[in-house]
């Protein structure tokens, strides 16, 4: 048996991966704050003129308001979603590598199967291979990469 979340936790090219997309993170949750910051602005200047402005152009102003909120609404959802497949791309390449392991060492240790710990109910420490795939997969150099948005 073997611990797929804790072999992923100990992979030292997977928490490097994590590390610069959380570098990317911020940088993108800081761009958003500053656009969130002007929305808000705008919206206050907005509702301190509402008594300079006619009432067309201050319902132009909320129109174009909405139009910018809107806008920053997709980008949200985008960051999140760009995130989130940047994980899960990167994840799928440690978990096939993972895969590639085990095969291996499922040959070596005349394993006729592997499990992992959503597939057991009881198993002892000592066929526990989760240190085992660490050791052999933190040798290897992952093609992992964080994808910025366009």
């Amino acid at each position: 048996t073997f611990k797929i979340s804790y072999v992923i936790d100990n992979s030292l090219e997977f928490n490097k991966f994590i590390d610069k997309l959380d570098t990317l993170k911020t940088k993108m949750e800081n761009e958003l704050v500053e656009e969130k910051n002007e929305l808000i602005e705008k919206k206050n200047k907005i509702e301190e003129s509402k008594i300079i402005f006619s009432e067309s152009e201050y319902n132009q102003q909320i129109e174009d308001y909405n139009i910018l909120a809107n806008s920053f609404k997709e980008k949200f959802g985008e960051f999140n979603n760009h995130i989130n497949m940047n994980i899960d791309k990167n994840k799928e390449i440690v978990i096939n590598e993972i895969i590639e392991i085990t095969k291996i060492l499922s040959r070596n240790k005349n394993f006729d199967i592997i499990l992992n710990e959503d597939q057991y109910f009881l198993a002892s420490d000592d066929v526990d291979i989760s240190k085992q795939i660490i050791e052999i997969l933190n040798k290897k150099k992952l093609d992992l990469v964080v994808i910025e948005l366009p």
